[in-house]
């Protein structure tokens, strides 16, 4: 379960760069996949002892939540 949330996490961070590069109409769904990625990869971190990737991942969700709030206003 564990490596499926790393891989989870990883592959909705890939989505979410890609959106945001395109600059199209729904490249703001790309903070929704980063949230996502940061959800899954706090989880991963927290299970794994990682407490560096936590705080990073923690960072990265408030981060990713402001882009979100910033696109849809």
């Amino acid at each position: 379960m564990n490596k499926s949330l790393a891989w989870i996490g990883a592959a909705a961070g890939i989505v979410g760069a890609i959106l945001l590069s395109l600059n199209v109409g729904i490249s703001g769904w790309g903070y929704a996949f980063f949230i996502g990625s940061s959800i899954s990869l706090s989880i991963w971190a927290f299970n794994e002892k990682q407490n560096h990737q936590l705080i990073m991942q923690l960072v990265f969700s408030i981060i990713n939540l402001n882009g979100c709030v910033q696109w849809l206003t």
